[in-house]
């Protein structure tokens, strides 16, 4: 007769063993590109998750009924357990050992780099690069006449300094085309020769951010040449939402969002110089804010030693229009195209028929001098009528025609860049959806003030209507109350189902906003000090609400009590390790959608945990006995238990995205498969794919589509 204790035992390690598998194979899914190796991982789950089920259901079995054929069974599962959980373990132990962590500084290196790659690879303008003249401007930049802390303290004015400033300025400002930089001539030159300190200035689709983006490229590749040279690090202002923050909070408050950088490594680059910030989109602030933002860049620039080197990138009629130069040592903008450049192009893209049509009429050249608008041009070329361009009567006319014939032409190309997951052809979605769906992503941008969009970051406030908000609450709390009171009433409970279901149901009916788990980490910091108290008096107080209504309200305080300081070590146990030791933290978003799959993954992850850990501290403890009378409430509130721990780590999240989904696309304002249309709006050149995160192809197309939806 074999020993049961060893064997219990040993099923028990099993189920550690396989948990722990199942905690560390997710991590290698998204690196594997091959669909076997990924069918292969899910594949090991499932059998995982099967034979930690089963093991479950062995340890607690009763005793009594511990016979020949339950032996049988537990050689089984030990015997395929530990055959597929020790060689899985071994591989994910050499691989860890074998794969190089690269430091904070080259992770963040490489992200940088694929992000201005994948940029420029999807930029209008890689058909064809245009080089651009760039003109100094001196009088925007150096000592600024307006404090740049606090504008109820200026300084006094020097009244010998300060008359020779004004007219620099002035004589900057009626210069006679002098400080003119040839076309030929690249950006990182003039980088170099201000020192790293640069205001690149331009006229709407100048060209700015492309040539920011161009400028990155080269930094990057002194940088990975050379540890020395700081990285370039692309920020958007549009972003910045709150003018007590400082730049530096601000900077490394981004980092941790858009790269995943924790906030003390954020804090150790910028002061080790290892960093250069490009700060893009200040044109796209309110005037007020750009002007609050312009005293913060230049606070940063004179108090903090970090700021050695500063790229910052606006609209010339936004900058001027706050009046306050920027601490910097140059600023250059961009020249509009001359006629020879627009020649030379349309005939190097084989446009040069749409040359001939607009040659001699001025209004039609005057939109060609602009960078964007002359690529655009190109690219809408077989759908342009210029007898019915013509007929528009304005500048803004003209360019709504463009913008009109830029999407028609759109719906004709042939697709080159073939991005997942995507439609069949025969269920990509009709022009008119398309229009639609990105028309109110365009007005939801522009109403949240962002440039960038993830799915998983959509929240509760992106349903414009109240009743909308008010039945997504209702859908979160009926969805959760149902799944916490049918688990607890399937099993026999129906009071205590209703009750649970309808407490935790109308407690996550009110939560407004989204927090998507993606991954989780252990800390027995947290656990020890706050766990035990925590759970203890959870259970405690369920369990004197069960005895107060079966039993009178006194017995069940006293019993409640009594409970609290029994040594429950199981419930301790279970709730400690599977709840308290798991902390949120934030990762860059590499797919679409992957923080909610994440999420989703981890609430099943902790209800397997949970499940384990009870079924082991049952077996411990010797409290799988059918005389047990606790046993049962004890079990229920367990279950309670786990079910919030799944909701808190994930279940809740992806609950919460999945019900704004349905609202959203049952209105008609996006699609069932949202990361199927944004990857075929992205094929389309509408907009861009970076990683998970999708942007419209320039602002002045997204200001066209959310124009179209009022």
């Amino acid at each position: 007769m074999p020993n049961i204790d060893l064997l219990n035992l040993l099923l028990l390690v099993l189920g550690v063993l396989l948990t722990a598998n199942m905690a560390l194979l997710p991590n290698l899914f998204d690196p594997q590109k091959s669909r076997r190796r990924k069918l292969l991982i899910f594949g090991l789950l499932a059998i995982f998750a099967f034979l930690v089920a089963v093991g479950s259901a062995l340890l607690t079995t009763p005793k009594a009924e511990q016979n020949a054929d339950w032996i049988q069974k537990v050689y089984w599962t030990l015997g395929l357990g530990y055959t597929l959980a020790l060689p899985t373990m071994l591989y994910l132990l050499i691989t860890r050992e074998k794969a190089e962590t690269p430091s904070p500084r080259n992770q963040l290196l490489k992200a940088v780099r694929d992000e201005v790659a994948q940029r420029l690879e999807v930029s209008l303008h890689n058909q064809k690069m245009i080089d651009l003249a760039t003109k100094e401007l001196p009088h925007h930049v150096g000592e600024s006449s307006i404090s740049t802390v606090n504008p109820d303290k200026r300084q006094p004015i020097n009244w010998i300094e300060q008359p020779v400033r004004w007219m620099s300025q002035f004589l900057g400002k009626i210069d006679n085309g002098q400080d003119v930089h040839p076309a030929d001539e690249k950006i990182i030159d003039v980088f170099k020769r201000k020192e790293g300190k640069l205001l690149i200035l331009g006229e709407p689709g100048a060209g700015k951010t492309t040539t920011l983006l161009d400028l990155a490229k080269d930094l990057c590749a002194e940088a990975t040449e050379n540890e020395n040279q700081p990285i370039p690090i692309l920020f958007d202002l549009f972003s910045w939402k709150d003018n007590r923050q400082s730049l530096t909070e601000w900077l490394a408050a981004e980092l941790k969002t858009k790269y995943g950088v924790r906030a003390d490594i954020a804090k150790a680059l910028l002061d080790e110089h290892q960093l250069l910030p490009f700060l893009d989109g200040l044109d796209e602030q309110e005037e007020t804010r750009r002007v609050s933002c312009l005293r913060q860049i230049n606070e940063f620039l004179e108090t903090d030693a970090r700021a050695q080197h500063l790229v910052v990138c606006s609209r010339l009629k936004e900058f001027e229009n706050c009046r306050i130069p920027l601490r910097l040592n140059g600023a250059v903008c961009l020249q509009p195209l001359e006629q020879t450049q627009m020649q030379k192009y349309f005939r190097e893209v084989g446009c040069f028929n749409l040359w001939d049509g607009i040659n001699n009429v001025p209004d039609l050249l005057e939109l060609a001098k602009s960078p964007l608008l002359l690529t655009i041009m190109a690219l809408a070329s077989d759908s342009i009528s210029i007898s019915d361009w013509q007929k528009c009567n304005t500048s803004d006319e003209r360019q709504r025609y463009l913008f009109d014939k830029y999407i028609e032409q759109m719906f004709k190309r042939e697709i080159k860049r073939k991005l997942e997951p995507r439609y069949s052809q025969e269920k990509e979605p009709s022009e008119g959806e398309t229009g639609k769906w990105l028309r109110w992503l365009a007005k939801e941008l522009k109403d949240k003030n962002q440039t960038e969009f993830l799915i998983e970051k959509m929240q509760p406030i992106w349903l414009e209507k109240s009743y909308h908000r008010w039945i997504y609450g209702m859908i979160v709390g009926l969805i959760v109350g149902l799944i916490v009171g049918l688990t607890v009433w399937l099993i026999g409970y129906l009071t205590l189902g209703c009750i649970s279901g309808l407490l935790l149901g109308l407690t996550v009916s009110f939560s407004e906003t989204i927090k998507p788990v993606h991954t989780l980490k252990w800390s027995w910091q947290n656990a020890i000090p706050r766990g035990v108290i925590f759970w203890v008096t959870i259970v405690s107080l369920i369990y004197a609400l069960i005895s107060g209504m079966s039993a009178g309200l006194n017995y069940g305080l006293i019993n409640g009590l009594a409970f609290a300081l029994i040594p429950w070590q199981f419930v301790i146990v279970t709730f400690v390790l599977s709840g308290m030791l798991i902390e949120f933290k934030e990762k860059a978003i590499a797919i679409p959608n992957q923080s909610i799959k994440r999420s989703a993954i981890n609430a099943a992850i902790i209800i397997l945990v949970c499940f384990l850990l009870l079924a082991g501290s049952i077996f411990i403890f010797n409290l799988g006995k059918p005389q047990t009378a606790r046993l049962e409430w004890i079990l229920m509130f367990e279950l309670i238990l786990v079910l919030m721990a799944a909701m808190v780590f994930g279940g809740l999240a992806y609950i919460q995205h999945f019900t704004l989904r349905l609202i959203l696309w049952q209105h008609g304002d996006i699609p069932w498969n949202y990361a199927k249309f944004l990857n075929y709006a992205s094929e389309r050149l509408f907009l861009q794919r970076i990683g998970g995160r999708y942007r419209f192809i320039h602002e002045l197309l997204r200001e066209h589509f959310a124009q179209m939806s009022q």
